[in-house]
């Protein structure tokens, strides 16, 4: 539990005057620290996640780039287990995939490619 985003405030922006202490508790986009702090957080929730997600864990911690994951499978089956895991892993933690762009098939609207 170590908080990464303190900022002090006060209404009167009074150098005089001892601010409060507050937590960002959501990531703030475009900060330069936001990018370390979600990759460490997806490294803990793949840590963190049971056998029974074995392969969504696997793709979080060694298939994936930044908010870009590459792994690939035998057979359609275990390519639908590996992202049905991965996004169980990932909304444990408050996170959402946008989109899932399969090999093969026609990217959602407004996927970058």
């Amino acid at each position: 539990d170590y908080p990464y985003s303190l900022f002090l405030f006060h209404d009167s922006m009074d150098m005089e005057v001892m601010p409060d202490i507050y937590v960002m508790t959501t990531a703030w986009y475009g900060v330069t620290s936001t990018g370390n702090q979600a990759d460490y957080a997806i490294a803990e929730l793949a840590d963190g996640a049971t056998e029974n997600l074995k392969s969504g864990r696997d793709v979080l911690k060694n298939y994936r780039y930044v908010d870009d994951g590459a792994p690939s499978a035998n057979t359609i089956q275990e390519r639908d287990e590996m992202i049905e895991q991965t996004e169980i892993i990932l909304d444990s933690g408050g996170f959402k995939l946008k989109f899932v762009v399969k090999s093969g098939y026609q990217p959602p609207d407004g996927a970058s490619v």
